[in-house]
């Protein structure tokens, strides 16, 4: 990867599978993505969705797109990898799905 990703706060508003939102530095690209949002699915793993528009609060459109979407899914899963360092740095528990921790 030429880049590291770098996740610098994290907001908990934990709403079915919805944890909380994320903001990720990209040093190398001299950029901050804000309101990522930080997701744990049923299997307990985590997934991002990225930040969408505050004005078409219904929309599903994101304000970000990859034009290659090989690059997406390895990005989406470096993004979770930095959030999971930043909640273990910050000594916050895992998230908890369905009565247990998601990380069991």
């Amino acid at each position: 990867m030429e880049y590291k990703i770098k996740c610098i706060n994290f907001i908990w508003r934990p709403k079915n599978t919805l944890i909380g939102y994320a903001t990720i530095q990209i040093p190398e690209w001299n950029i901050e993505i804000v309101d990522i949002q930080y997701h744990n699915s049923l299997q307990g793993k985590g997934y991002i969705l990225m930040p969408k528009n505050r004005e078409a609060r219904t929309s599903s459109v994101s304000t970000i797109r990859f034009i290659d979407h090989k690059k997406k899914y390895p990005f989406f899963e470096e993004c979770c990898n930095a959030i999971d360092v930043y909640l273990k740095e910050i000594n916050a528990a895992p998230p908890i799905i369905q009565g247990k921790q998601a990380n069991e």
